[in-house]
């Protein structure tokens, strides 16, 4: 009965405070916070209407093989020739033994012949494939974008390599002479057409 009072004398203490203007305990106002959208959103929180996505794709290029001059042509083999005197001329070379391996290569420059690159694994020549991966990584190429060559000199152990492709700008053909000297960094040369 004690219990059925104090709740009693606490009912009309409040009636009687809201009576005498005291503030009425707030109940949360939402008219204020709706804020009203277009989008309508399912149970999971994502978007009820249908979206569209647009995904990467690959880009299609076309085939570069056509810009790039025959492995056997003699005004390739000519520039080759230019660059590597030209070369000679720039540096001196570190020892005697790299002196005569410079003077056998260019007087033996030989004809070129295509490789496939189908057929070329890293472990066939690891100067050639970091160049080639270095390149399609950095300038986003496939193996359509190379032409590869080969010399094709008896007299050295260390054949000369020529790797094609499209040069920076899109402006013609940028050959590496590749396997000439030790350092990484290749021959390059910008193809001119006769």
């Amino acid at each position: 009965m004690r219990c059925l009072w104090l709740l009693t004398l606490f009912g009309l203490v409040a009636g009687s405070a809201a009576a005498a203007g005291a503030p009425a305990p707030r109940e949360k106002d939402t008219s204020a916070e709706k804020v009203e959208t277009s989008v309508k959103f399912n149970a999971f929180g994502v978007p009820a209407e249908t979206v569209t996505v647009i995904e990467n794709q690959d880009v299609v290029r076309p085939e570069a093989g056509h810009l790039f001059p025959d492995c056997q042509t003699p005004v390739l083999e000519q520039q080759v020739r230019e660059r590597i005197v030209s070369f000679q001329n720039e540096t001196e070379p570190e020892n005697t033994y790299e002196r005569r391996a410079r003077k056998l290569a260019e007087k033996n420059i030989g004809s070129f012949s295509p490789v496939d690159l189908a057929q070329f694994r890293p472990a066939d020549n690891y100067l050639i494939a970091d160049r080639l991966i270095t390149l399609k990584i950095s300038r986003k190429l496939t193996d359509n974008d190379f032409r590869l060559c080969v010399g094709s000199n008896p007299l050295t152990s260390r054949q000369l390599y020529l790797l094609m492709y499209p040069a920076p700008g899109g402006g013609g053909v940028a050959v590496d002479v590749l396997n000439f000297q030790n350092a990484g960094r290749p021959l390059t040369f910008q193809y001119r057409e006769p």
